[in-house]
């Protein structure tokens, strides 16, 4: 079985760690504690890396030099969950969508809550940009935190601080 690579990229709120193999982006996990990422991972599994694609472009988003991802993930889950993973990724940077607007594109637009669980089920945020969608009287939520949530959208201009 080959291995995964790991690689990090740090940001003023924490670690990001990228998970990748031989075909792709699998997860990205997103946390303000590194040690919480640690014990997500099995060790078994994974060699340590520098710098792979995906971190390269993750870094360089933070950095603000980076608008669009070239890496690709690899969407293992539903139909409707790959159907609303993939409506995510066409939300331009600095955009956001609500829960209902994304249902409504995937084809069902009393699946807001759907859309939500969808989201939550996420392995690779960022890329699969979930922080772009939010909810009609807020930001919703986020699997790493409505501060993540908050910080990204920042960074890319939808919400000013």
């Amino acid at each position: 079985m080959m291995k995964m690579k790991l690689s990090y990229v740090e940001t003023e709120l924490g670690k990001i760690a990228i998970l990748t193999d031989s075909t792709g982006l699998k997860v990205i996990r997103i946390s303000f504690n590194p040690q919480d990422l640690e014990q997500t991972i099995d060790w078994n599994e994974v060699e340590i890396y520098d710098e792979t694609l995906a971190s390269m472009e993750i870094r360089r988003y933070i950095d603000g030099k980076l608008r669009e991802f070239t890496v690709e993930p690899i969407l293992n889950g539903t139909k409707f969950q790959i159907a609303v993973w993939k409506e995510t990724m066409k939300i331009p940077y600095g955009s956001m969508r609500t829960y209902s607007q994304v249902a409504e594109l995937v084809g069902n637009k009393r699946a807001a809550k759907a859309v939500g669980n969808a989201l939550r089920m996420n392995r690779i945020p960022i890329i699969v940009p979930c922080h772009r969608v939010i909810a009609k009287t807020g930001l919703g939520g986020f699997s790493a935190g409505l501060r993540w949530k908050t910080w990204l959208l920042e960074l890319e201009g939808a919400i000013v601080p």
